[in-house]
């Protein structure tokens, strides 16, 4: 009876074999077309892959150019913000002098302690343009 069961197992065991033989090529070419198409998905994820990258290469290296677009730009614009205010500055340091010589022509008391503070504000407004840079120019034709 073993020997029969034996027998049975082996015969089942040599069924299942014949009928693993006979899918046997149809996975065999199953495997190629999935190999086949793995290999063209991996080649495509390595193309989309390399533009991604190529991309974000590009908007990095953009990014830092408009950074330092920007950096020169607020650079430049402090310069000319500070000139501007300065030169508008020189017209009232003209403005004092005006007054000042103005002032000293006329002999009253009272003009003589608004002339002292005009002289003052003229002092400090001229400290404050040296600090800064900004000297007096001699105009030509004039003493």
């Amino acid at each position: 009876m073993k020997d029969f069961k034996k027998n049975l197992k082996t015969k089942e065991d040599t069924d299942e074999e014949k009928e693993d033989d006979i899918e046997s090529p149809v996975s065999d070419e199953q495997d190629d077309e999935n190999s086949v198409k793995k290999t063209e998905e991996y080649q495509k994820l390595i193309e989309e892959n390399a533009k991604l990258k190529n991309d974000f290469l590009r908007a990095y290296a953009d990014a830092e150019n408009t950074k330092k677009r920007c950096a020169q730009e607020i650079e430049k614009n402090s310069k000319y913000a500070i000139s501007s205010f300065a030169k508008d500055l020189l017209s009232v340091a003209d403005n004092l002098h005006r007054a000042i010589d103005s002032a000293s022509k006329t002999s009253s008391a009272e003009c003589e302690t608004l002339l002292k503070g005009i002289e003052m504000t003229e002092a400090e407004l001229t400290k404050v343009f040296n600090k800064f840079g900004i000297q007096k120019m001699n105009i030509i034709g004039t003493l």
